[in-house]
């Protein structure tokens, strides 16, 4: 509301964890500009696993997660996420505990004011430290939205955005805006199809720095931050704009 912006939500996507006497359900919403972009992800249409199914491994489509109890001065909060919350997910089994992983998040935009051209934006955190399987499962999502999607024609190449815990090195895609743990990562124009347009980074806020005795690049003073995690915001153009 503070920015102006007419946003909508994508998808929520969560897993129960038990934090003792505070238990919660912790995971990742996309939330976008409606006045900007468009969402498109059911033109590749799947048929959903449940939000809570835990036996579905592999890319497939879900559901979101269902809105519950939403704050008073935002009732109608609930209306604003797309259809379903369907979104593409690479859930996997963590090899060290044999668990089952929800993984990495994706959707898929077009501008308003040129519609046609998709944007693929996957959601990650990662935690190869106690699930090796993170990685490759970030790889498997981004392999394979760039194969279903191929057929259409793309605005840039798929984005990668969130917290990797570990650097950002995913085959045919390259680091353009890093905090030390959070990452903004864009394939390369080499590795992906020539249906994209080449697109620069023009701009980056905030610029995270390391606070003295801090172990971690974050975005406040140690004592006061609530998270480790940076929220960027960036701006790509293409790198060759037309003549005016």
């Amino acid at each position: 509301m503070r920015t102006g912006a007419n946003y909508r939500i994508a998808y929520l996507s969560a897993d129960y964890v038990h934090e003792g006497l505070q238990p919660l359900y912790q995971g990742r919403a996309m939330i976008y500009n409606a006045d900007r972009v468009r969402n498109t992800t059911l033109l590749v249409n799947a048929w959903p696993a449940a939000h809570n199914d835990t036996t579905r491994v592999g890319v497939h489509m879900r559901t979101s997660w269902p809105c519950d109890h939403p704050p008073s001065n935002t009732a109608a909060g609930c209306d604003l996420i797309d259809f379903e919350g369907r979104h593409w997910v690479s859930a996997h089994v963590n090899p060290s505990t044999g668990s089952w992983a929800r993984g990495p998040q994706a959707a898929v935009f077009e501008l308003i004011s040129d519609p046609g051209k998709h944007i693929i934006v996957i959601n990650v955190h990662a935690h190869p430290d106690t699930d090796p399987a993170d990685y490759p499962s970030i790889q498997t999502l981004a392999d394979e939205m760039s194969r279903l999607w191929a057929p259409r024609t793309k605005l840039m190449p798929p984005m990668i955005a969130g917290d990797f815990n570990g650097g950002a090195s995913v085959t045919g895609f390259d680091t353009t805006i890093t905090g030390g743990i959070d990452y903004i990562v864009r394939g390369s124009s080499s590795a992906h199809t020539s249906a994209y347009d080449p697109a620069a980074e023009t701009e980056m806020y905030p610029t995270p720095r390391n606070y003295p005795n801090s172990q971690e690049t974050i975005c406040g003073r140690p004592a006061t931050y609530l998270s480790d995690h940076c929220a960027f915001f960036a701006q790509y153009l293409p790198e060759t704009l037309p003549p005016s």
